[in-house]
């Protein structure tokens, strides 16, 4: 089967299975017997939602995921230049934001309590660490040398699809939280947990490509 198709059948297999969860679910929703006034039960409606949420974001995962696989294949054949340079530029320099901010939130509470009261923005920032680096080294180079894409096609295409299916999964774990109504905080916690995954496995999948693409270059010597 040509992979155009098995991608169209991985969503609409994903979307059935949602819907038909979706719907046994509100088969199997309370009555109410006759004769007593309608009392609506909160507690299982939130509890309905949250698992339907949880359905969602599993099925919004693995739809990131078969998009972030998708554009690791496409980019690994054409290995396009501008799109590399600009999701690389981008979280090269969002790594920059955050890094200085990191720098000026410890100065602060050194400042103002004599210590670091407050350590979680260090482990909450440390990931952008890896980052700055890894993407910093990737964009400069897009910059300065024209066949860099061509020669790091792996390397890049594999950390960009990651970069991509982590930035989709949080995106979609947004949306859906925000249309159950679930716990701001909960969301978050969720979001920071992806976005660490996300780094690593971006990272992980980058020093693959980069070993994949040097040796390349040494067996075409």
């Amino acid at each position: 089967m040509n992979e155009k198709i098995i991608l169209p059948v991985f969503f609409l297999i994903l979307i059935s299975l949602s819907v038909l969860v979706f719907a046994q679910e509100q088969s199997t929703a309370p009555t109410v017997p006759q004769g007593r006034p309608y009392e609506p039960d909160t507690s299982g409606v939130r509890q309905q939602q949250g698992r339907t949420a949880s359905v969602l974001f599993i099925v919004a995962v693995i739809a990131s995921l078969l998009i972030g696989i998708f554009l690791m294949v496409f980019m690994i054949k054409n290995s396009p230049k501008i799109p590399n340079l600009i999701i690389h530029g981008l979280v090269f320099f969002g790594s920059v934001i955050w890094f200085v901010s990191m720098i000026f939130g410890l100065l602060s509470q050194l400042v103002k309590f004599g210590g670091i009261p407050d350590p979680d923005i260090i482990e909450i920032g440390w990931p952008f660490l890896f980052l700055l680096v890894f993407s910093g080294y990737l964009t400069f180079n897009l910059i300065r040398k024209q066949d860099f894409a061509e020669k790091m096609k792996y390397t890049l295409s594999l950390s960009s699809g990651g970069i991509i299916a982590s930035v989709l999964a949080i995106i979609f774990m947004i949306f859906i939280g925000s249309i159950f109504n679930l716990d701001g905080l909960g969301i978050g916690l969720m979001g920071i947990l992806i976005f660490t995954i996300g780094v690593v496995s971006s990272l992980i999948l980058g020093i693959i490509g980069f070993f994949i693409d040097k040796s390349h270059k040494t067996s075409n010597k």
